[in-house]
């Protein structure tokens, strides 16, 4: 059982998305006079990224697999001559941005792509989806770092899905839209 030391740590370390919400509210505030709408205000994928992996040094202790979740750097804008060197070192466009290399039940591994709203998957990144599940891994893409964890944490408990089992339940998630 988390202690509530650990989840006051947990919830502490990854809300500084909010109060980087509430600070640009506020700095709107000063330059314009009015408040921007909460909904216009959003965390970047980087900024979830981030706090997903800071929840994984908090949780280390009580799911020792986290040492292994790692994060894929595929993504970014780079010049020329470093993406050519990357796809020459076998970078490839769409692979998932999380990976846990695990074994639970019959998956090999929890491989995830992290977004946020209103982003959707690319065609690329659904085609690595589709063959990393047909290959036998747990795959899916979750929207902020919290849906994330909740996928990271069932996994981890060994929770069985089929092959749809696992992105419906993420879509069925009750804060999306």
């Amino acid at each position: 059982m988390e202690s509530e030391a650990a989840r006051y740590t947990v919830k502490r370390a990854c809300s500084f998305i909010q109060v980087r919400e509430v600070r640009e509210i506020q700095e709107d505030q000063d330059m314009r006079g009015g408040f921007k709408i909460m909904s216009e205000l959003k965390a970047t994928e980087h900024e979830h990224q981030t706090a997903l992996f800071v929840w994984r040094d908090l949780m280390k202790n009580r799911y020792p697999e986290l040492e292994l979740l790692a994060a894929v750097p595929n993504g970014g804008y780079r010049d020329i001559k470093t993406a050519v060197s990357l796809k020459a070192e076998g970078v490839s466009a769409g692979f998932p941005d999380i990976t846990l290399p695990v074994a639970r039940g019959a998956y090999h591994g929890l491989f995830i792509e992290l977004k946020v709203l209103p982003n959707r998957p690319t065609a690329e990144q659904a085609w690595w989806i589709s063959r990393l599940k047909a290959e036998g891994y747990a795959a899916a893409v979750c929207y902020g770092w919290d849906e994330a964890r909740d996928a990271i944490v069932e996994y981890l408990r060994g929770r069985k899905w089929n092959q749809q089992d696992l992105l419906d339940w993420v879509a069925s998630k009750q804060y999306r839209k």
